[in-house]
């Protein structure tokens, strides 16, 4: 009389295991990868709907140039803090006068990530109001310029 087998032997188990574990660890980089992107891709995101703000606040004042204190004012309540923290990345809005007239002749918005956390070595994202944007993976600094790297992945 043969006795039917009720269950999984312990290699059996054991194998199963292992095979999880070894699919677990290959996946886990390609997941930070996509968390990273998706991360870049909120910043991207953020940094038009606030570029799109600022213009609409210069052509609504006569294409004024725009302060920190004026884009704090026309925005909503702490706008790049909010943003900011819910994407992992720090915003920083820098208004710039290029001749030294005392009036911002244009802006720039920064997106830098958060120190010590899985995305501190993403890259910066920015943008100005020339409508250039600059991202590249490892970049500190903004290097803007007329052909974008905003899309490169």
């Amino acid at each position: 009389m043969f006795s039917a087998n009720k269950g999984y032997s312990l290699i059996e188990l054991l194998v199963v295991i292992a095979i999880i574990t070894i699919l677990a660890v290959m996946a886990r980089p390609a997941y930070q990868d996509h968390q990273a992107r998706q991360a870049r891709t909120h910043a991207k995101g953020s940094l038009i709907d606030i570029a799109k703000q600022l213009t609409s606040w210069q052509l609504a004042n006569n294409n004024a140039g725009v302060t920190a204190a004026q884009f704090n004012q026309a925005s909503p309540s702490g706008v790049l803090s909010q943003v900011g923290s819910a994407m992992r990345y720090n915003l920083v809005f820098a208004p710039q006068d290029d001749n030294g007239d005392g009036v911002n002749d244009y802006w720039l918005i920064r997106a830098t990530p958060q120190a010590g956390t899985a995305f501190s070595g993403n890259g910066v994202v920015c943008i100005d109001s020339l409508g250039q944007k600059f991202w590249q993976q490892g970049a500190t600094a903004c290097a803007l310029s007329q052909t974008s790297t905003w899309d490169n992945n």
